[in-house]
């Protein structure tokens, strides 16, 4: 498929709004109804019985520690049989179910990627049930290094090389994605009054160079959004019930691209 053919989703809820084009990029053994791109424009579905999330970001490109936040959600449907669970262990870490969309915050919750996760259920008390477990490869945190100037906007330029660290277990890609927005750039909104999302998909292989003609709806000389991403979506069922799991990595930052 074009990988800049556009196409409008049908999509059960929409938590931040944003314009519905998107590219139908699938990844193996994950339905279309949930992609990394979904996620990254806080895109979710309410049909889930649970959801187990884990996001690590590192802003503006900056290697400091206040720049970078790492996070976890674990959160389900209320009624569901899966919230009968007393415990949910993601590998070392245990949490409780929540009905509210609760985020737990902490440095430590990078440990978690790079490795395969065990994702555990536990029902206490006389009579409890035993529930499955999920078990999934999560790729490295990404680390990424630009041959460009920050300063403090990165310069988007033909040639510009962006390189991070592969990771060969990958098999998902890794996402450029760019967000061009009107109110961000006034004195483009007259001629480019519509909020532009392009991305490609570029294998795991730790480089790519940069090309105006892979994000053709970003307006020249605007203002964006740049984020380079990676991670698993994955929708196994746990005795019976669909769970939403992912895990990703990004950093990103302000750009202006030429």
């Amino acid at each position: 498929m074009n990988k800049y053919n556009i196409a409008c989703v049908l999509i059960m809820a929409i938590i931040l709004s944003f314009s519905c084009q998107r590219d139908e990029i699938s990844l193996e053994n994950v339905q279309r109804k949930l992609t990394i791109v979904d996620i990254m424009r806080n895109i979710n579905s309410p049909d889930r019985k649970a959801t187990i999330s884990l996001l690590n970001y590192q802003a503006n490109f900056h290697e400091s520690a206040w720049a970078e936040d790492t996070r976890m959600t674990v959160t389900c449907s209320d009624g569901s049989e899966i919230c009968d669970a007393d415990k949910v262990k993601v590998n070392e870490f245990e949490f409780t179910f929540s009905d509210q969309y609760e985020q737990h915050i902490s440095p430590e919750y990078k440990s978690l990627f790079g490795k395969e996760l065990n994702i555990s259920f536990t029902q206490e008390g006389i009579g409890g049930r035993a529930f499955d477990d999920i078990n999934t490869y999560v790729p490295e945190a990404l680390d990424v290094n630009l041959d460009g100037t920050y300063n403090p906007t990165l310069s988007l330029q033909d040639g510009m090389v962006i390189d991070w660290n592969a990771d060969p277990q990958n098999a998902n890609g890794v996402y450029i994605i760019l967000e061009y927005t009107p109110s961000e750039n006034e004195r483009l909104m007259e001629a480019h009054p519509d909020k532009q999302y392009n991305f490609i998909n570029v294998s795991d292989s730790g480089s790519y160079t940069y090309s105006k003609s892979d994000f053709p709806d970003i307006p020249d000389t605007a203002l964006v959004l740049i984020r380079i991403v990676r991670g698993i979506i994955e929708l196994p069922e746990v005795n019976g019930e669909e769970v939403a799991v992912y895990a990703i990595t990004h950093v990103g930052g302000y750009a202006r691209a030429w």
